[in-house]
């Protein structure tokens, strides 16, 4: 490059660095919101099935008109409260910057007999395993309803996750009148059944600390809670010939190659050698029940999924009523859910669980785009799946049976139990 186009760069890139300076934040996050205003109903398959672009653009534009009175993390929840009224669950916007603000130590999980926190920080190990009554004294109903603003209500299991995901960020306890410190009161049952209260601090910043989080011990863990960090495996037990294997990523050495991401698809197991090894199982021994468990599926890439269901189909010893079980469960989404209905379509499977997270017939396809200023993400769909004949609001098990937390703790799961007993 010549001295001249280089002195026509410096002045090009001074002149763009004065006119960004010179705009007043207003502008600037009004560029961000109109751009997300026309970029989102543009990319969209089809954003307006359920809230109309009228009401939309009301709320979008209150947003822009009440920027100086909003900090920078409350305008991104403005924004998501808007992206929940759209009804799809694969659209929303998140801002990098939300842990910046803090997070409460405690990590909780629905029961049927309530919400237990499972791990939290060395200070407060007494919270283990205790029942959560109320944060800051709102009842943790009232806590879930308000804090549920900033979700898609498609049903009860996607407002549990939703729930835990987002209770515990300071930033947004904070944005609907939960706390007003960097502390908060958590009202709990103990292990006696008393009701104690206590005070948590925020965590300043958890991704630049390291977090030494604990949880209670166990005797034993069951089955479908020691490999869920694995994205599939199984387990054949000779003695009650029972297969049991476990699908908790639509995802797989072959779906990354499907990608183009050849160099991490070295990192991920075969799901082809996972199906293959079934098969041979099934075709060699005398396997009487086979679980085909999905409860922690939030889903991926269906396709590897439903050419193993097409495939076990044709196993007539295992293909009958009262030897093949799907398990299904709260946090069974998106590709999982389709892969449910592939189950139910080609196999006599019985479902056994809970009700699934999102809808049978939804969209999804995601992609993504940035605003343009201030970096936050807008996940939006591409595709709607319309696979299911009754557009329900999820996908129901034959029977649902949910696990109490003492079963938890006791590394029992009524579930596999129930299978385990049906005749």
């Amino acid at each position: 490059m010549n001295f001249k186009k280089l002195y026509y760069l410096l002045i090009l890139l001074i002149s763009y660095s004065s006119f960004s300076y010179s705009q007043t934040r207003k502008e600037i996050w009004t560029k961000d919101i109109n751009y997300l205003k026309t970029e989102l109903p543009r990319l969209h398959k089809n954003l307006f099935f359920k809230t109309d672009q009228k009401e939309f653009n009301q709320k979008i534009n209150s947003i822009i008109h009440e920027i100086d009175n909003l900090k920078d993390i409350e305008i991104y929840i403005a924004l998501q409260e808007v992206m929940a009224l759209m009804g799809d669950d694969h659209t929303s916007i998140y801002d990098p910057r939300l842990p910046e603000y803090g997070k409460f130590p405690i990590y909780l999980n629905y029961f049927e007999d309530g919400i237990y926190i499972l791990n939290t920080t060395p200070e407060y190990r007494n919270l283990l395993m205790c029942k959560v009554i109320a944060f800051n004294n709102h009842p943790i109903e009232d806590v879930i309803s308000t804090v549920l603003n900033i979700s898609t209500k498609t049903n009860d299991a996607v407002s549990k996750n939703h729930f835990l995901s987002y209770f515990s960020y300071k930033a947004i306890l904070e944005y609907y009148g939960i706390v007003d410190s960097d502390s908060m009161q958590i009202s709990y049952i103990n292990n006696k059944e008393e009701i104690e209260k206590l005070y948590i601090k925020n965590m300043i910043s958890p991704k630049d600390e390291k977090i030494n989080w604990i949880g209670f011990g166990t005797t034993e863990k069951a089955l479908c809670d020691k490999n869920k960090n694995k994205l599939f495996w199984y387990d054949y037990n000779e003695s009650t010939k029972v297969l049991y294997a476990q699908y908790n990523k639509c995802l797989s050495k072959e779906v990354m190659k499907l990608y183009g991401k050849k160099k991490q698809a070295k990192n991920y197991p075969s799901f082809k050698k996972f199906s293959s090894d079934i098969l041979e199982i099934l075709e060699s021994e005398q396997v009487e029940k086979f679980v085909f468990d999905m409860r922690y599926n939030s889903g991926g890439n269906s396709d590897q999924g439903t050419e193993f269901v097409k495939k076990l189909a044709k196993v007539e010893s295992i293909n009958q009523k009262g030897k093949l079980f799907i398990v299904v469960g709260s946090k069974t989404f998106s590709s999982a859910i389709l892969n449910s209905l592939d189950f139910q379509n080609y196999t006599e499977a019985i479902f056994v669980g809970e009700p699934t997270g999102g809808r049978p017939n939804h969209y999804g396809e995601v992609r993504k785009f940035r605003l343009p200023n201030h970096g936050l993400r807008v996940y939006y769909s591409t595709k709607h799946f319309a696979n299911a004949d009754e557009d329900t609001d999820s996908f129901y098990p034959d029977y649902v049976i949910q696990t109490k937390f003492k079963e938890y703790y006791s590394g029992v799961d009524p579930v596999f139990e129930w299978i385990l007993e049906f005749k």
